[in-house]
């Protein structure tokens, strides 16, 4: 079920994410094939990871006449810019996505049957792929992405990628429970070396 369906209100041309379906006709089992190269108008993805405005979206696709409608399968290839939810650099990587999608002829049962957010439709015969790429993209890009598997992150004490501050990297951390006893002796030097020289003459 798709997450969103909208009716786009630009007009429908063969063109971008808009597919003409009037050359593969209604005869059940008559095919096409489409690759298409296009450049993503807007940001598609998540708050931490996504296809940029401007980025190409590579589409090779088939296209498969069925009773109800048009059943729409192939990949959808795109390169993406995310944020390390880890260690918060920037980093690319690319995504090559598989996508099934039943579109519905207005006059078929699954149309009558179904309300107008639960499937997609065939609108004065062409197929509006944007909103099916925006609900696989947001579904199979992670919520937390990581620059890698293995990104260590950073350090909790001082804020440093771990990943270049060394194996050495530490931090003394003093028991809360000594702080007091610790700033006392600190500031009370001059005590300190009186008892030690009590100690000595007894």
């Amino acid at each position: 079920m798709p997450a969103h369906v909208s009716r786009s209100n630009r007009r429908m041309t063969d063109a971008g994410f808009v597919l003409d379906t009037r050359t593969l006709g209604r005869r059940a089992g008559s095919m096409r094939e489409i690759s298409r190269t296009i450049v993503a108008e807007s940001r598609i993805g998540l708050d931490l990871i996504a296809i940029e405005q401007g980025t190409d979206v590579e589409l090779d696709l088939r296209l498969e006449a069925v009773s109800e409608g048009v059943l729409v399968t192939g990949s959808v290839r795109a390169d993406v810019v995310g944020e390390c939810s880890r260690c918060l650099e920037p980093f690319d990587d690319r995504i090559d996505l598989r996508l099934t999608e039943l579109f519905a002829y207005p006059d078929s049962t699954t149309e009558q049957t179904t309300e107008e957010d639960e499937i997609y439709r065939v609108v004065d015969d062409h197929i509006d792929l944007e909103p099916v790429v925006i609900d696989v993209v947001g579904l199979e890009l992670p919520l937390q992405p990581l620059c890698s598997p293995d990104c260590l992150g950073l350090c909790a004490e001082c804020g440093v990628r771990l990943a270049i501050a060394g194996s050495g990297h530490s931090h003394e951390i003093l028991d809360p429970r000594w702080a007091g006893l610790a700033e006392k002796i600190s500031a009370e030097p001059a005590d300190t070396e009186l008892v030690d020289q009590e100690v000595k003459e007894n």
